[in-house]
């Protein structure tokens, strides 16, 4: 791409009410950007600000460096908070029309779809102001993940997970599996896309590991950990 950007990655690893409340008031207009910052300073807990400046490109080997980081940061408020971390920026080249992700979720089955299939959830976890769900076979299924475009849900069991199918031979498959401890193995299959440019695969799987690290924050913490939306992470210079 022409130009260069800078990439503010903000993430909060404890997120207190005060810290929330106050994003929200951000949020609708009702406090300025300087009174939030200062919310921010004097709340308990960490906020870890990283930017990378003057880059010459959006892509690590992995994906974007937005994605990549937001991976990282993800699995570090995960584990400074005593809990597991997850996925990882995979530069393994992609050769065939099939990515995989597997993670393990400190939730129960019926907490988990829930978040993948109820619009309220999937603001908070997605940042997405406005996903498309229909949770019933035939609905619209659209988060901002896998593709930008609703697909139409072909099969969904409670506690099971779902399958969602766009135009072409693409389909997301979202397993459910019980584990000990009230935990959900969580397995997510995306295939059957095109590969005309292998760069934009990666960027779909780090997006997706991305996507999916936030979501396992989401159970577990109440919140996927960035004080600030995805949209705003990145600015062209």
């Amino acid at each position: 791409m022409a130009g260069k950007f800078r990439a503010d990655h903000v993430g909060s690893l404890l997120r207190p009410p005060e810290l929330l409340q106050a994003r929200a008031d951000l949020k609708e207009g009702r406090i300025s950007q300087e009174q939030y910052r200062r919310v921010e300073d004097e709340s308990e807990g960490s906020t870890i600000r990283v930017v990378h400046s003057i880059l010459p490109r959006e892509d690590t080997t992995c994906g974007t460096f937005v994605d990549a980081w937001r991976i990282c940061l993800g699995n570090l408020k995960a584990i400074t908070e005593a809990r597991d971390d997850s996925l990882r920026p995979d530069s393994t080249p992609i050769t065939e029309p099939r990515m995989k992700f597997d993670l393990l979720v400190d939730a129960p089955r019926a907490k988990v779809l829930d978040a993948l299939t109820q619009p309220d959830a999937v603001r908070r976890w997605a940042e997405t102001s406005e996903p498309a769900i229909d949770p019933r076979v035939g609905g619209k299924f659209e988060i901002g993940w896998p593709q930008s475009r609703a697909g139409v849900i072909e099969a969904i069991e409670p506690a099971k997970g779902l399958v969602v199918k766009w135009s072409g031979d693409a389909r997301m498959s979202i397993r459910l599996e019980e584990k000990s401890g009230n935990r959900s193995g969580v397995y997510v299959a995306y295939e059957g896309f095109p590969i005309q440019n292998p760069q934009d695969a990666l960027r779909t799987r780090c997006n997706g590991a991305a996507f999916l690290v936030g979501l396992k924050n989401f159970l577990e913490a109440g919140d996927p950990g960035f004080t600030e939306p995805y949209g705003e992470q990145i600015v062209h210079e």
